[in-house]
């Protein structure tokens, strides 16, 4: 795959950012994060309960930097 000079590499948090926005405009969706696929239980959490942006900062945190664990967490809309 060759590199496209032409387009720029988001930062990650402009993405996060944008992400939530679209979300928050949104009905009706789900966002699925899990570490180890069918390994152990998912939380379930609603796009209102004030968790569900942690755990999407923590899910981009781990993009960033790979450094911490993966968050496991569905949110529904």
């Amino acid at each position: 795959m060759n590199k496209n000079d032409k387009l720029t590499i988001p930062v990650i948090s402009e993405f996060e950012s944008i992400l939530l926005d679209v979300l928050g405009e949104m009905k009706g969706w789900t966002l699925i994060c899990e570490r180890d696929c069918d390994q152990e239980e998912v939380l379930r959490y609603s796009n209102t309960d004030p968790k569900s942006k942690i755990l999407i900062s923590e899910l981009f945190n781990y993009c960033e930097s790979g450094s911490n664990e993966c968050p496991t967490f569905l949110i529904q809309s």
